[in-house]
């Protein structure tokens, strides 16, 4: 049965900084140039417009940007449950899911001819490198791993979450709070579970009780004081996130925080 670190995801380094969005920062300059020309060209013939809000000749224009590098704003995850797990931590999000920003999410997921990761990605970086002291200690931890929530379509995740979570995990070495950090992908949805679109408020937090677990038993073990930060793309009930801290938090992680880019609610 696959390991803990069978199921650390290889990182990839296409974490930027937030002044290089090139979709070809690290091709070859052969390769970026003909790309260039060739993007150029597709620009005359249909123009480019911002993703979010539709202004002309950005892919995301300098409004836009701002929002997705903002600060994050807390959220309480757990706060709609009567079941959350035994111990509680802190939420952080982005930006708000409605508007420009719900259209950028929903691109980053599905659209797939443009390549927005690099502006997830710069997002997970900026929010965790801003907030990461707030929830570790002057001491970085030794190792931490990113936990991406599963997808409802296995072998298809949001390309905009993977992204952010990269973000994350560079954020979190970045900021001083981590001396390393890996991508962990070790929640599967169980068979038969259905997806949150379309689903009313009550509906998707039923929907997420107890329809995740741990990608093979032999792990369990293995998480037993492991620390954690959780990700997401979009939270709407917090359901996907109480979860993943059930499963988690019952195999004996440890969970410092999660991050998701979007979220429909904040604490006041």
């Amino acid at each position: 049965m696959p390991s803990v670190a069978s199921m650390t995801r290889p990182t990839r380094d296409d974490t930027v900084e937030y002044s290089d969005f090139s979709a070809q920062t690290f091709l070859p300059e052969a390769a970026r140039a003909l790309s260039r020309a060739v993007r150029e060209l597709g620009e005359v013939v249909l123009p480019t417009e911002c993703v979010g809000c539709g202004a002309w000749d950005e892919v995301v224009c300098e409004q836009c940007l701002e929002k997705l590098l903002a600060k994050p704003r807390h959220f309480d995850p757990l706060a709609e449950s009567s079941t959350a797990p035994g111990e509680g931590f802190p939420g952080f999000a982005v930006a708000t899911y409605e508007g420009p920003m719900q259209r950028l999410v929903l691109a980053g997921k599905h659209d797939k001819r443009r390549n927005l990761r690099p502006y997830f990605s710069a997002a997970g970086l900026q929010a965790a490198v801003a907030v990461a002291p707030e929830f570790c200690p002057a001491a970085p931890y030794g190792e931490v791993f990113v936990v991406p929530a599963p997808s409802t379509t296995p072998g298809s995740p949001s390309l905009a979450a993977s992204a952010f979570a990269e973000g994350i995990r560079s954020g979190m070495v970045k900021s001083g709070a981590a001396r390393s950090c890996g991508i962990l992908e070790i929640l599967r949805m169980k068979p038969g579970a259905k997806k949150q679109a379309g689903l009313g408020y009550a509906e998707r937090i039923s929907n997420r009780h107890h329809q995740m677990e741990l990608a093979g038993p032999d792990v369990h073990g293995e998480l037993r004081g492991a620390k954690l930060v959780l990700v997401d793309d979009v939270t709407t009930t917090g359901s996907t996130l109480l979860e993943m801290a059930r499963v988690l938090q019952g195999a004996g992680a440890k969970i410092l925080a999660s991050f998701v880019f979007a979220s429909t609610h904040f604490s006041e």
